[in-house]
């Protein structure tokens, strides 16, 4: 590292560099990526599709971190004394070099990072007040009940059949949608929204919309285009192994589709 380059200016140039090396090999693969996946169980694409997304930025902290495990372990007295010479280490050191220079290197990439940050996390804070305030609003509408139940009803004119929440996924009914499913249907629809709480979908599609960022523009739509599919696809593959069957969750889509 030279006298213009801390520790943390070199881990982001090492993240930088194996999250676009990744990238562009995602990007080189995508196609056949794509299609092989397609013959899976919708479960398995999900998954499959989810860790595509975040490998170029889990393979840049997996980078980092393999390159400051001297440094780490020694800090952790889980070793010795690691660099020979202190002077040109092969790997980041935050035991003998500075962690921040306040050089122009440092600077200009701690600006880059910045901007980085913006790029990718400006909406984030907007889309988590809106679903606080769909939140409070479905509270607010809230119909009481003395039963206990799995889901929330809500007092809106049309149908609807919504989970909502990040951290707390919960599923919200309208009293329209109920009087007009069968039974069975409304176990179809339940089966699916009780699985994306399963499932904690939300949650999943918000950190692959996130870290799907450091993907090629084209390749990123692709990919989270794909994965929002394969998640709809499992929970319906799962309300229809719940008892509904494929006619009946299909048919209860539609249903719910109509109104």
């Amino acid at each position: 590292m030279s006298d213009d380059l801390g520790v943390v200016g070199a881990s982001v140039l090492v993240f930088a560099g194996a999250a676009l090396g990744i990238a562009l090999l995602a990007a080189a693969v995508a196609g056949p990526v794509r299609h092989g996946i397609r013959g899976l169980p919708p479960v398995d694409q999900a998954v499959l599709l989810l860790a595509f997304i975040t490998a170029p930025a889990l393979a840049g902290l997996a980078l980092v971190v393999l390159a400051m495990a001297p440094s780490l372990t020694h800090l952790l007295g889980f070793g010795v004394d690691h660099c020979h010479g202190h002077g040109q280490h092969g790997h980041l050191c935050p035991t003998h070099a500075p962690l921040w220079t306040g050089g122009s290197l440092d600077w200009l990439i701690l600006s880059l990072v910045g901007l980085g940050v913006v790029y990718l996390g400006a909406d984030l804070p907007r889309r988590l007040l809106r679903v606080r305030r769909v939140v409070r609003g479905l509270e607010a509408l809230r119909v009481p009940s003395r039963e206990s139940r799995s889901y929330r009803v809500v007092d809106v004119d049309g149908p609807l059949a919504l989970t909502v929440g990040v951290l707390r996924p919960r599923v919200y009914l309208s009293a329209r949608l109920l009087d007009a499913l069968s039974p069975a249907e409304l176990a179809a629809v339940l089966g699916h929204e009780q699985t994306h709480c399963r499932r904690r979908d939300a949650l999943r599609l918000l950190a692959a919309e996130l870290l799907s960022g450091l993907h090629l523009p084209l390749v990123r739509r692709h990919l989270l285009a794909d994965l929002n599919l394969a998640t709809e696809r499992a929970c319906d593959e799962a309300a229809a192994r719940g008892g509904a069957g494929r006619l009946g969750v299909a048919s209860a889509l539609l249903k719910v589709a109509r109104l």
